[in-house]
């Protein structure tokens, strides 16, 4: 369940940050819960200077490359 705005001040005012870093950041949240933060379009393959490339590809070869194996596969062995 989501917190209120005014429940988020009163943590946020207790995490030593600045009294506009605050007013900002429940800004952003109120944005964000109302969904105007949301792009209703990209120019992000226009300014790319090739196809993005997939990230749960990118992290599990960079897992494989780093030697780790599953528990399912080291088990079977």
């Amino acid at each position: 369940m989501p917190i209120s705005l005014g429940e988020t001040r009163d943590m946020l005012q207790g995490c030593g940050l600045e009294p506009y870093q605050i007013t900002h950041t429940l800004s952003l949240f109120a944005n964000l819960g109302a969904g105007l933060l949301e792009a209703s379009s990209t120019d992000l393959l226009e300014l790319l200077p090739s196809a993005p490339r997939d990230v749960r590809a990118l992290i599990t070869d960079a897992v494989r490359a780093g030697g780790f194996q599953s528990a399912s596969v080291n088990a079977s062995r």
